[in-house]
């Protein structure tokens, strides 16, 4: 893997060869992030220290793309050693906080101006993806990129992240790849799961100080015996549409988490958030087609892996 860093003035320095690396990309949630340890080398300390980006290239192809945290230099008996960490492009939105506002007719191109543009993002892939909003509110200590989710998903109903090239993708479950696992696949590890803590059986949105407001259901965990409540009150302004769409939206979210599934495959890289992975052989018994939600790879002497998760489609 050839890793690059740049300074604010353009300059760049290739990494001398890694000893280790551990790359984690997913839905931006935790942010994706990588550490990488090399041997100190005279002079290095200086480019770190004026380092600001980091670009990651895997044969032939951009694996990452991100923004510099801090390094850790270290000398021992061992040798010297420096290790180098940091986290993806949404680290700017995260790290920036958004002033609050009220926005009215707002689509998602007045939104990508005022919370991605504007800080010196550039790169995005809309894809089709259209929405707007009557009314839609940043609140105090939002970041930019809470500002910019919120309205992905609540207004365009699509779940945004960065891709390893550094491109905003708005709809970040479509338009992927396909990895597919079968018996010839070099297969570490498999788990899976289900986590029914915190999915909703029910939501209840309320218009403040008035008795009307609209239920949504989630059917399939009220089948299984689920019951869990959720009150959600809103503006006595909101329109019943937005009412409904709210209800659904807290379902959705509660039900990301809730059957899950890992495989852990002998490859540097083979797929990334977004993909679809189609899952041919399986000792578990985890069969069909999923939507990878994070992945990560790891790097050293003794080889590589990747750890991917992934949720039904």
């Amino acid at each position: 893997m050839e890793v690059y860093i740049y300074d604010s003035d353009g300059g760049k320095w290739q990494l001398p060869e890694l000893l280790t690396w551990e790359i984690s990309h997913g839905f931006c949630s935790p942010c994706d992030s990588f550490e990488m340890e090399f041997l100190h080398s005279g002079g290095c300390l200086e480019k770190l220290s004026d380092s600001v980006d980091m670009a990651a290239y895997h044969d032939g192809r951009t694996v990452f793309r991100g923004r510099i945290d801090g390094y850790d230099a270290r000398c021992g008996q061992s040798g010297s050693t420096v290790k180098l960490y940091g986290r993806g492009l949404q680290a700017l939105l995260l790290d920036n906080e958004a002033e609050s506002a009220d926005y009215y007719g707002a689509d998602i191109d007045s939104i990508l101006a005022k919370h991605f543009s504007a800080l010196g993002l550039g790169e995005v892939d809309k894809a089709g993806v259209s929405g707007k909003a009557d009314r839609f509110s940043v609140g105090n200590g939002w970041s930019h990129w809470k500002a910019l989710s919120s309205f992905a998903e609540f207004c365009c109903g699509v779940k945004p992240r960065f891709a390893p090239n550094g491109t905003l993708v708005l709809d970040g479950e479509k338009g992927g790849n396909t990895y597919r696992i079968d018996d010839k696949t070099a297969v570490i590890s498999q788990s899976c799961g289900e986590d029914r803590y915190g999915v909703i059986s029910h939501v209840l949105v309320k218009r403040r100080y008035t008795n009307k407001g609209a239920v949504a259901e989630n059917a399939d965990f009220i089948k299984k015996g689920g019951r869990c409540l959720r009150i959600v009150n809103v503006p006595k302004s909101t329109f019943y549409d937005s009412m409904r769409h709210e209800a659904d939206y807290q379902i959705k979210k509660s039900m990301e988490n809730y059957r899950w599934a890992r495989v852990t495959v002998a490859e540097a890289f083979p797929a990334f958030p977004g993909d679809r992975l189609e899952m041919e052989s399986s000792p578990l018994g985890v069969r069909g087609s999923f939507l990878i939600t994070a992945t990560r790879c790891r790097g050293s002497a003794a080889g590589v892996s990747t750890e991917i998760e992934m949720r039904e489609v």
